[in-house]
């Protein structure tokens, strides 16, 4: 039950941050997700970060190098399969510095290292 408090709380709260970010971005209301108000890559990242963070015990640093690295898994996947299956790419980084295939980046890479920071934070507050 905790995980799935987890994955709902992260997706939507995924979704509110890149709904901002890309709103800004293209100074428009932008939401890039097929499910409204959620995004399921967040959620399954925020799940999976807290399962890392609590059976794993490693440094701070680890943790939120090796969860900066299976966030930015989850996003390539993800991204792999909105293509395939949905024949929809809801991000495109190809015109980014680094990129593999438009799905992941260098820039994002760095963006998931500050959540998974973030994040390893506020589990030491609720731990």
């Amino acid at each position: 039950m905790l995980y799935l408090l987890i994955f709902i709380g992260g997706g939507l709260a995924g979704w509110a941050v890149d709904t901002a970010y890309r709103s800004v971005d293209e100074k428009r209301f932008a939401s890039a997700t097929f499910i409204p108000f959620f995004s399921p890559t967040y959620g399954f990242a925020s799940a999976m970060l807290f399962w890392l963070f609590f059976f794993w015990p490693a440094s701070w640093v680890a943790h939120v190098l090796v969860g900066a690295l299976l966030c930015t898994l989850v996003e390539l996947v993800t991204g792999v399969l909105s293509v395939r299956f949905l024949h929809r790419r809801f991000w495109d980084y190809r015109g980014n510095w680094l990129n593999y295939h438009g799905h992941i980046d260098l820039f994002h890479f760095a963006c998931w290292l500050g959540l998974a920071a973030c994040y390893r934070i506020i589990f030491e507050l609720l731990i």
